[in-house]
């Protein structure tokens, strides 16, 4: 009898075992997962405000990519924590005559979230510097 009883488990429990479940996306829906970094995490959050630094600066909108996070340093106090971080973007400009691209460096200025005086909703980032390290060569007319 246990024999019988042992043996009727095992089946069950190998069937529910090998039973393909299969989930699939809606219809027409592609899914993709992919490997991210923190700091491509961090530039898509700071994309809007980089992309408003460098239009201000410019005076038009302009193409900004590969950003890369050149220096990084806190400050802590007892009721304030900043944030300095300084990135390197490349630049390009479709509309003038200049032939690539060129280098840019960003010196953002970031308050953290964990102040003492302040929402943890609200955060603040200015921009301290804003310098052209490499201008894009001019072209040959």
């Amino acid at each position: 009898m246990k024999k019988i009883w042992m043996g009727s488990m095992l089946i069950l429990v190998s069937l529910g075992l090998s039973t393909p479940v299969q989930a699939e996306p809606k219809q027409g829906e592609s899914v993709k997962r992919v490997y991210v970094t923190s700091e491509e995490i961090f530039f898509d959050m700071l994309r809007p405000t980089i992309t408003k630094y460098v239009t201000d600066h410019y005076g038009h909108e302009i193409v900004w990519f590969e950003p890369r996070i050149v220096d990084a340093r806190s400050e802590v106090t007892s009721n304030n924590w900043t944030y300095e971080v300084a990135l390197m973007i490349k630049v390009d400009d479709h509309l003038d005559k200049y032939e690539g691209y060129g280098l840019d460096i960003l010196k953002l200025k970031i308050d953290s979230t964990r102040n003492k005086n302040k929402r943890p909703s609200e955060s603040n980032i200015r921009l301290l510097e804003y310098r052209n390290v490499v201008l894009p060569q001019q072209l040959n007319r």
